[in-house]
């Protein structure tokens, strides 16, 4: 595992083919913390091929929407509230999990922005991209939070 500040994104060779990647943060609420995130998120999916059947930017942009809206919507942007992300990624498989210290939203009923209900909304583009991008995206409220979970299983080669 990665411990934040020890370069979490650069790993051997052989750790990058041998076992999933795991990058672990604990960011304050500030949106200028989440480029060191998808760079490093971006570096481990670029090592491991995932740019061949997906493209990086975007599950990276996905990404970048779930920690805005932990700290815009979840953290109410207080940068003295964390939020915490934890990436693994593997040559088969990406989880994401996005804590923040919200009440949290059902994902349900956010309206789709290519809906008539949504198309003039300012908000919910970044849940659409979360589902359109990632094959699974849930929801789990906690005692101090809630948390995003998404994952993507790479497509079988053809």
């Amino acid at each position: 595992m990665t411990e934040y500040g020890k370069n979490p994104g650069e790993f051997s060779e052989h750790q990058a083919l041998a076992e999933p990647q795991v990058l672990e943060y604990e960011l304050p609420s500030d949106t200028n913390e989440i480029d060191r995130v998808q760079k490093d998120f971006v570096n481990a999916l670029t090592r491991l091929g995932w740019e061949e059947e997906t493209g990086p930017h975007l599950l990276d942009l996905a990404l970048r929407e779930s920690i805005i809206n932990a700290i815009k919507y979840g953290n109410q942007s207080d940068k003295t509230k964390p939020v915490k992300v934890r990436i693994s990624v593997s040559q088969t498989n990406i989880t994401v999990s996005i804590i923040d210290t919200g009440p949290g939203f059902d994902l349900e009923n956010v309206p789709s922005p290519i809906e008539e209900e949504g198309i003039l909304r300012t908000s919910g583009r970044g849940v659409f991209l979360m589902q359109q991008t990632f094959d699974t995206v849930d929801s789990v409220r906690h005692e101090d939070g809630f948390e995003i979970r998404m994952s993507k299983t790479r497509p079988a080669a053809q």
